[in-house]
């Protein structure tokens, strides 16, 4: 196993063959110490597990690879307006929607609480945490009663850095959810602006 990317934080998890020779500073030594940190099993876990491998997202992933993508998972129930998260809060979680409705929403001046994507069960919520500064972009508001299973944002980066194939597969399936919804976005984004122009 490399010593550089250590992986005795997540059950199981052996990384593939690779070689890091990436080095590194102190503060990403320290970063990656942080991301390797131990996740304490929950009673959830043994029930999550096929929940999650269920979900449509994850339909056709390795079991062992969505067994490790779920040590500290918790599942949520929100009510109608409650917060998933705020935009600037540290994203460290991934959401899976099981049931309901979720309004991502950007605060846009003279418009408030700007709705520019709504995420309906099966689909799935948050992507900020894939890249630095790990910081949401935008709000998520609860439409209606929710039940979410939240996925821990390290666990995926540690599995699917010990197991690129499969991480990459699991990337291939986000990233174009990701496009999908920026290309909505700034298309609602235009359309508000054009509205207020003519008013």
């Amino acid at each position: 196993m490399n010593a550089n990317v250590p992986s005795e934080g997540i059950v199981g998890v052996r990384r593939e063959t690779g070689i890091d020779r990436s080095g590194g500073s102190s503060s990403s030594h320290r970063a990656k110490r942080e991301e390797r940190a131990a996740f304490i099993g929950n009673e959830e876990e043994p029930r999550l597990v096929p929940r999650v491998a269920n979900h449509p997202f994850m339909i056709g992933l390795k079991p062992d690879f969505v067994k490790l993508l779920s040590q500290g998972a918790r599942e949520k129930s929100y009510e109608r307006d409650d917060m998933l998260f705020l935009a600037g809060e540290p994203a460290d979680k991934f959401f899976l929607v099981i049931y309901g409705s979720v309004s991502l929403e950007f605060d846009i001046p003279e418009d408030r609480h700007s709705s520019v994507q709504t995420v309906e069960a099966g689909e799935v919520v948050g992507w900020s945490w894939m890249t630095p500064p790990y910081r949401w972009t935008s709000d998520a508001r609860a439409l209606r009663p929710t039940r979410v299973v939240m996925l821990q944002a390290s666990v995926i980066r540690q599995v699917c850095n010990a197991r690129p194939m499969d991480g990459y597969r699991f990337m291939l399936r986000l990233i174009p959810i990701v496009g999908n919804r920026l290309e909505n976005a700034r298309s609602q984004l235009l359309e508000k602006r054009g509205h207020r122009s003519h008013r």
